[in-house]
């Protein structure tokens, strides 16, 4: 059994799964229970009671606690600051009003604005949300930003587009890793394999003999008709030793996905299933992958 081939097991569908697991939550005080958070928050409002920044956090506080109501009747009084507005919009999204959210953001410039903006727009009006994007990145390009700009348009069927996006963000950025792996996906998904086959190799580069490069690479080396098993063996001897040198879940994440593009199918679902408790969804993402 030679390893799967990208249309019925593509390794970019186990590196997006590694990286939503590695991201952070965005939230500074996620490690506190919401009662302690709110109290600060409000013990900081009795001396400061018309304090907008404070007002905006309690507001957001309550949206995510989905005390909705609250955090409305908290709005009300934090004044009409960019920051309040965004906070608007996000709980005017939460209450599933999409023009409220839209006029709360009405003339606002700031990234946060033009990327809920590009939320709203995309299911309905995505040529407005690709403007939004490129608003936002003409006043402060980042990574973030050019994926979500690429992903749009190749969910609207303009694969060359995306890539030029990915092309120009990897330029202006300095080669960010994750717009080469976005790239990459992109590339394949387009039959482009040798693009793809090129962006693995820039990125072994930046990490020689990681793991799941490697596995990408494979992949577009079998697209393009060449022999993917050297890169897989390699894959998998790499990821072996990555473990042994430091051993974690992450690292026996990279070990059960070079096992199963090995061909060692049992191994790899025996490794994943022992992961489950830690990194929940790998388990069913190899019984899924493995379903005909």
């Amino acid at each position: 059994m030679t390893g799967p081939r990208w249309g019925s097991f593509p390794a970019m569908r186990w590196l997006a799964f590694a990286v939503v697991l590695l991201a952070p939550s965005g939230f500074a005080l996620a490690d506190a229970p919401f009662s302690e958070r709110l109290a600060r928050v409000d013990a900081q409002l009795l001396a400061r009671p018309s304090d907008p920044d404070l007002l905006i956090a309690r507001a957001e506080l309550l949206r995510r606690a989905g005390r909705l109501v609250e955090a409305e009747h908290t709005l009300a009084v934090a004044g009409d600051a960019p920051g309040a507005r965004v906070e608007r919009a996000r709980l005017a999204m939460a209450l599933g009003d999409a023009e409220g959210a839209l006029a709360a953001l009405d003339g606002l410039t700031t990234r946060t604005a033009h990327v809920l903006r590009s939320e709203l727009l995309a299911a309905n009006e995505p040529e407005r949300a690709l403007e939004a994007l490129d608003a936002a990145i003409a006043a402060r390009p980042d990574p973030d930003l050019h994926l979500r700009r690429a992903r749009l348009a190749h969910r609207l069927g303009r694969s060359v587009e995306a890539l030029d996006v990915l092309e120009g963000g990897i330029d202006a950025l300095g080669g960010a890793v994750v717009l080469r792996l976005e790239r990459a996906r992109i590339a394949m998904e387009a039959g482009e394999e040798e693009l793809a086959f090129l962006e693995a190799t820039a990125l072994l580069r930046h990490d020689a003999g990681r793991p799941d490069w490697l596995l990408l690479q494979a992949d577009a080396m079998e697209a393009m008709g060449h022999d993917p098993v050297p890169a897989r063996k390699a894959a998998l001897l790499s990821a072996r030793e990555r473990l042994d040198a430091r051993p974690s879940d992450l690292n026996r994440f990279a070990l059960a996905r070079a096992l199963y593009a090995d061909g060692q199918s049992a191994s790899a679902r025996s490794l994943a299933l022992t992961l489950d408790r830690s990194l929940p969804g790998v388990a069913e993402l190899l019984e899924e992958t493995e379903s005909p």
